[in-house]
């Protein structure tokens, strides 16, 4: 590790690396490449000290908020994150200027910052990104051999998505952003003509609709006896035999 004083943090997409360089250790990772223009060994983390000072003056100076992003060339949370901290100290600086953020990691370590995410999401907008290389464990631990496995990822993830706020549980934001979305898709649906004449009817169901429409209806010609699931979930897929939309 060594530290520099950079000119600037954020790209002209605004994307940043608060460091340069990984430990990952990833056997295909292209950011060796000699076109990055890195003068030190890869594994030897060049960490902008002053990187933080710098976002917060270039935040400061924006006038519209945006998306902030890391993690396209050196992942965010190498192991010197939990010693110094700067993506959180970043993270911090996003939601108190009101800025979105995307992480792209393959650290389980950004659960740490959990509480920052979710209150970035709340005000604007936050989004997680996770490398998912390979289902097989020994050879993810040959592929990446200094990171979280793909099994330690997937139990982020499910961690990540279990406190994301959830539509139905009297979570206003949640139900909010169901009604735009439903208003976006509607809107756009009613536009199209049909093969039929007139225009195509949007219409938004449970995805357990199919028990209570089968509950009302009687036997179909397929096979299907009256009373019962027109399908197995919210797909046609294990039904025999498939039922008669599919046909």
């Amino acid at each position: 590790m060594h530290y520099v004083q950079a000119k600037g943090i954020l790209s002209a997409g605004n994307g940043m690396n608060l460091y340069r360089g990984c430990t990952h250790g990833c056997i295909y990772c292209d950011s060796r490449s000699r076109c990055y223009r890195m003068d030190h060994a890869f594994e030897d983390i060049e960490v902008k000290e002053n990187a933080l000072t710098l976002l917060e003056d270039a935040l400061r100076r924006k006038r519209s908020a945006c998306m902030l992003g890391t993690g396209a060339m050196t992942d965010p949370y190498i192991l010197l994150e939990s010693e110094l901290g700067y993506v959180r100290g970043a993270l911090s600086l996003a939601l108190r200027y009101g800025f979105g953020f995307t992480l792209q990691t393959k650290s389980d370590r950004v659960l740490r910052d959990i509480d920052l995410l979710q209150a970035i999401n709340e005000r604007t907008k936050c989004v997680v990104q996770m490398t998912l290389t390979t289902y097989d464990e020994a050879l993810c631990r040959k592929l990446e051999p200094n990171v979280c496995t793909s099994a330690e990822r997937f139990t982020a993830l499910k961690k990540l998505c279990e406190a994301a706020p959830k539509f139905g549980n009297d979570d206003d934001y949640a139900d909010l952003l169901a009604r735009d979305a439903s208003h976006i898709f509607c809107k756009e649906v009613v536009q199209y003509p049909c093969m039929r004449g007139g225009f195509y009817i949007p219409e938004l169901h449970s995805v357990s609709t199919h028990v209570y429409f089968g509950e009302l209806t009687g036997a179909t010609p397929d096979g299907r006896p009256a009373a019962t699931p027109f399908s197995d979930g919210a797909s046609p897929v294990g039904t025999v035999p498939p039922p008669r939309s599919v046909r």
